[in-house]
């Protein structure tokens, strides 16, 4: 073997003792690690033909082919531990959203027997008149409420329960649906509904992670559109 294979040899068995140190973790069945790449790359150089040995630009080709794929491993899983850590933080905001009240975008709410439903839409730039209909999971109409602009741009209504026609609707789960008119044009405007968050549901196999409301249909925490 020539000097130039001898300091080749060299070095890669230098890599190789530096990945023998670190290679504790086992690999899945078939996958070739550095340890493997080496040993395949002295072989190759050991059986070569003395009359047309491995080129320069050959034996630099390959490392370079190596170096990169180790470097993406290396990336892969730096970004998988990224991701995990990312997830344990949402995780823990989260967790700190139980018990308290957020807004929501939906179209029904919980009325219990002794609060009442509160919810907003955005005021319309135009001034447009809101109408706001409560029904029943039949669809029936409950009541009509008229939601009230206030200073932070959101026209807000609140309902207690009354019906229409003076009654009192039983505690349980009502729709909410709110029209804008103006100039004669009908606009239907989706509804944020407040809603105490009971516990939080982790993602599971890539799901994401959800807050279970009091009274309402899960919604991922992304759809959290204001936290009181």
């Amino acid at each position: 073997m020539n000097t130039v294979n001898s300091s080749v040899q060299s070095v890669f068995e230098s890599l190789n003792a530096q990945d023998s140190s670190a290679a504790t973790e086992q690999r899945p069945s078939g996958e070739l690690g550095q340890d493997d790449f080496l040993e395949l790359m002295l072989a190759q150089m050991k059986n070569q033909d003395p009359m047309s040995p491995m080129k320069g630009e050959e034996f630099l080709g390959q490392l370079a082919q190596f170096a990169t794929v180790s470097g993406v491993q290396s990336m892969g899983s730096a970004v998988t531990e990224l991701a995990q850590s990312l997830q344990s933080s949402r995780a823990l905001q989260a967790s700190g959203l139980v018990g308290r009240s957020v807004y929501v975008a939906a179209d029904q709410a919980y009325l219990s027997g002794s609060g009442a439903v509160t919810g907003r839409v955005a005021a319309p730039a135009n001034g447009a008149d809101l109408i706001v209909d409560v029904t029943d999971a039949s669809g029936a109409l409950v009541q009509r409420l008229k939601p009230q602009v206030s200073l932070n741009g959101y026209a807000e209504f609140q309902w207690s329960g009354t019906t229409h026609d003076g009654g009192t609707a039983p505690p349980g789960t009502y729709g909410f649906s709110v029209n804008a008119m103006s100039g004669g044009q009908v606009t239907s405007i989706e509804p944020q509904m407040l809603a105490r968050v009971e516990s939080v549901t982790l993602g599971q196999s890539g799901g994401g992670m959800q807050l279970n409301l009091a009274g309402m249909r899960s919604k991922a925490l992304d759809d959290v559109i204001e936290v009181l």
